[in-house]
């Protein structure tokens, strides 16, 4: 890519540490919403602060983990500097 500077070059490939923490809050709110709701149906105690904390988890990871995907494809209206850096 000649013409680039190192900071458009950096906004161009897919952050480490970002793409980390999407991929483990998605993980995390996944499997606690997956505890936590069928727990919710048979009304034990902790059931709501395990739905709690996994939707806590769960949209801003898949929120995050869309927008990676759409970065990392290249599809159009999707960047990196969408989502704040864990990178600095």
């Amino acid at each position: 890519m000649a013409g680039l500077d190192d900071d458009d070059k950096r906004r161009r490939t897919c952050p480490l540490y970002t793409t980390l923490m999407a991929v483990f809050l998605l993980v995390a709110g996944t499997v606690l919403l997956g505890i936590g709701i069928p727990e919710l149906a048979q009304g034990t105690d902790r059931s709501i602060s395990m739905v709690v904390l996994g939707s806590l988890c769960f949209i801003p990871g898949s929120y995050a983990s869309w927008i990676l995907l759409g970065a990392c494809q290249r599809w159009r209206n999707y960047r990196y500097d969408q989502l704040p850096s864990y990178d600095d």
